[in-house]
This record gives C-alpha cells, sequence and structure tokens, in this order.
C-alpha cells in the first residue's frame, strides 16, 4: 500500500492509500486511526484498476479534513465525508503529547511482496496565503 498519510502518531492518522488484494483489486481506500482503534471506511473506497496513474490531496479547512483523488490531476473524486482534523492534535484522547501533526508519503509492503512505490510530487499549499 501506498499514498498519502496525515499523521500525529502510530495511534492517530488518516491514510489514503492504493492498496490491492485479492477480493477488491486494486483499490483507493481511506483509512482511519483514532485512539489506536483502526479502521477501513467501505464508503470510501473505490476501484481504480484501470488507473494509470494516481494523484492524490487532502485539503484541511478549520477542522474538516477531505481526500480526493484522481486519474489525470484535473477531475477530482471526493474520498470521504469530512473527517475531524481533531484527531491529530496534542490533545486528542487525552495524550498530552507535543508532536504535532504532519503530511507525508508513506509506503508499506507489508506481505514483503516487494513491490515499490514512486512518488512524483509532494507539494503542500495554502489557499489562502497564510502559512
Amino acid at each position: 500500500m501506498a499514498g498519502l498519510v496525515l499523521n500525529y502518531d502510530d495511534s492517530d492518522y488518516y491514510f489514503l492509500r492504493v492498496t490491492a488484494d485479492e477480493i477488491r483489486g486494486v483499490a483507493l481506500v481511506v483509512v482511519m486511526c483514532g485512539a489506536g482503534k483502526y479502521a477501513e471506511i467501505s464508503l470510501m473506497q473505490i476501484s481504480v484498476k484501470d488507473w494509470e496513474r494516481y494523484y492524490l490531496k487532502a485539503e484541511l479547512n478549520n477542522r474538516d479534513i477531505m481526500f480526493y483523488a484522481s486519474p489525470n490531476g484535473e477531475v477530482w473524486i471526493a474520498m470521504c465525508t469530512p473527517l475531524d482534523l481533531g484527531t491529530l492534535s496534542d490533545e486528542y484522547g487525552g495524550k498530552l503529547g507535543f508532536t504535532g501533526s504532519y503530511a507525508a508519503l508513506c509506503a508499506r509492503d507489508l506481505d514483503q511482496t516487494i513491490e515499490r512505490s514512486i512518488f512524483r510530487l509532494f507539494q503542500i499549499q495554502s489557499v489562502d496565503g497564510i502559512g
């Protein structure tokens, strides 16, 4: 699996990932983990077996996170309903941490199939000129 992760730590994150298995084939899936509870959201997955490339983005607006995907970087498909950015805060779940949240590209080969992921671009931009 590989994709775009918004992360606080290994117990609190959102992950828009490309993955494959015998049942779904190649699919884009949104997964979340809050307070260590992992969930694949069945309503947040689409088949992408015919896509040559995967364009992924996350938009943050106040406390909302929206993930989008595109086969061409022009037409975007919403991959979720708004998700709570508060899950990625220092105060979430009473942990009183101080790592802060971050966005990253992530590749995991859990089955040790030695598949590779090639990332071409990672860009963070503010649409309102702040940051």
